[in-house]
């Protein structure tokens, strides 16, 4: 299974952004904690784009979990990215927790530009 993360800064809004795509499992648990824990380090919200994700496991709800703590602890929101239809969002539904997080269908640098 494959596993890629990537880390933005989204100037506008002082946003980190951190895409991950691929399996989310106990295998690529660390990657991820890892990426969650450089983004934290910009100290400003945190937006998971999870849309890349073709696997998630518990262990993915564990490094959301961690994200939503460092959050708190910085007093910033944390905004996940989800597709209705996605394997996080089943995840998501079946454990019930994201009632306490912003959850979207787009990533904020996929929004078109307002116009003049």
């Amino acid at each position: 299974m494959l596993f890629d993360v990537s880390i933005a800064c989204a100037i506008d809004r002082r946003t980190t952004v951190v895409r991950i795509s691929g399996a989310v499992d106990i295998s690529t648990r660390d990657a991820f904690v890892a990426a969650i824990e450089c983004a934290a380090a910009f100290g400003g919200p945190i937006e998971l784009d999870l849309n890349g994700v073709t696997f998630f496991s518990a262990a993915g709800m564990h490094c959301i979990e961690h994200a939503d703590r460092l959050m708190a602890c910085g007093g910033h929101p944390l905004r996940l990215v989800v597709r209705r239809t996605s394997p996080v969002m089943i995840v998501l539904d079946a454990v019930q927790p994201h009632r306490r997080w912003s959850i979207d269908a787009g990533p904020t640098g996929s929004r078109p530009a307002p116009t003049a």
